[in-house]
């Protein structure tokens, strides 16, 4: 990430959607620590559209795939205190891309309507 944002493959151009890919593949693995959050929210927000949304890469229309795994992607940047929206984004489990609130309201769900009494795998 030399120059923000990330790149799926080498060779390619940054990528609004690898911010997500790359940093919860890192989360995961317990490495996000390794992501410049700041570089990376400068350059999220720089495809950022007038009109509302993210674009691919700046300059480029906004589109709901690339909107939302940013925003997803600004979430993971904001747990590591990166001041990157106003407001609060919600904490997000990178592994299964849901709010930590939806995977804790499954959870419940799953564990109290199991026979067994235990949560499903």
């Amino acid at each position: 990430m030399s120059r923000g944002g990330f790149q799926g493959r080498v060779e390619k151009d940054q990528d609004t959607c690898y911010s997500f890919w790359c940093g919860a593949s890192l989360r995961i693995l317990h490495a996000h620590e390794f992501v410049n959050g700041m570089a990376d929210t400068q350059w999220i927000f720089s495809a950022k559209s007038s009109m509302g949304g993210f674009a691919k890469v700046p300059g480029e229309h906004p589109d709901v795939l690339h909107s939302y795994l940013s925003y997803v992607a600004l979430a993971m940047h904001s747990e590591e205190n990166v001041q990157c929206l106003e407001g609060t984004l919600a904490s997000v489990s990178a592994a299964l891309n849901l709010t930590r609130r939806s995977l804790a309201w499954i959870y419940t769900q799953l564990w109290q309507n199991h026979p067994s009494g235990a949560p499903l795998p």
